[in-house]
């Protein structure tokens, strides 16, 4: 379990409880996190993030590394991710992933701020 975060802030319910999210949207929260926040940048946990320039939209194997990228980051969990595009859209890389526990799957797009 894990707050849910949204535009940069924990949210909170209206009893001043932070709303809390499991399962996929858990994950997926992970996942952006991981690719839209630079390594120690992150207020909530400086060991969150990606290291600058790791994915590269334009590279050959670009797909490859990012799911090498985001698995690793992955690897405490019963989850695999796979990249199944990444392109540039008006200078924003985004990535279109499913997201796989063995039992269920959920397709989703993320952006990626390399």
């Amino acid at each position: 379990m894990d707050i849910r975060i949204e535009n940069g802030d924990i949210q909170i319910l209206n009893y001043s409880y932070p709303d809390m999210i499991s399962g996929f949207d858990e994950i997926i929260q992970r996942i952006k996190i991981l690719l839209t926040v630079t390594r120690g940048s992150f207020a909530y946990d400086r060991t969150l993030g990606h290291k600058p320039n790791s994915i590269n939209a334009d590279s050959a194997n670009g797909k490859s590394t990012a799911e090498s990228v985001i698995n690793e980051a992955l690897m405490d969990t019963e989850v695999y991710v796979k990249v199944n595009d990444i392109f540039t859209d008006n200078g924003v890389t985004k990535l279109n992933i499913t997201v796989s526990d063995g039992y269920r799957e959920q397709t989703t797009e993320v952006e990626y701020n390399g």
